[in-house]
Parts: structure tokens; sequence; C-alpha cells
């Protein structure tokens, strides 16, 4: 009776590993970053005055959000050469 409670305990702990781990890897996930990322810096730029307009603002908000993207979107290359060189 109580090994079955632990295979079950492991087996639901494997579950709960397996969707965290497809949640990191997601594009789901990296998209909603970027877009966190965009409207975090948008506010801000509208708020502290940087820009008078809204294009602007937006544009140079891109910037950051645009650059997290595409560092989150290098990783799995940048990981094979870094398995490869290690």
């Amino acid at each position: 009776m109580n090994l079955e409670k632990e295979i079950q305990k492991l087996q639901d702990r494997n579950t709960r590993v397996e969707l965290d781990k497809a949640w990191e890897i997601s594009f789901t996930r990296r998209f909603l970053i970027f877009g966190i990322t965009f409207l975090s810096v948008f506010l801000f730029v509208l708020v502290s005055g940087i820009y008078r307009d809204v294009r602007s603002a937006a544009f140079s908000s891109l910037i950051p959000a645009s650059a997290f993207l595409l560092s989150m979107l290098a990783f799995p290359t940048l990981r094979k050469f870094w398995e490869q060189w290690k």
C-alpha cells in the first residue's frame, strides 16, 4: 500500500517536472515575456517623457523586447555549441 503511494507521488512529480520543462522552452512563454517587456518599456518611456509621440516610444520599446526574444531564440543553438565545447 505504501509503495503504491510512493509510486504515485513520483509519477505526479514527474508530470509536474515535465510541464515545467515544457513551459520553460515554449514559444508561448517567450512571446509573453516579449509582450510584457515591450509594454513595460513602452509605459516607462511614455511616463518619463523621453519621447513626445507614441510612435517613437513604441519603436524604442521594440528594441529591448526584440533583443530579449532574439537571445531566447538563439539559446538552443548556443547551448549545442557549449555542449560540444565542454
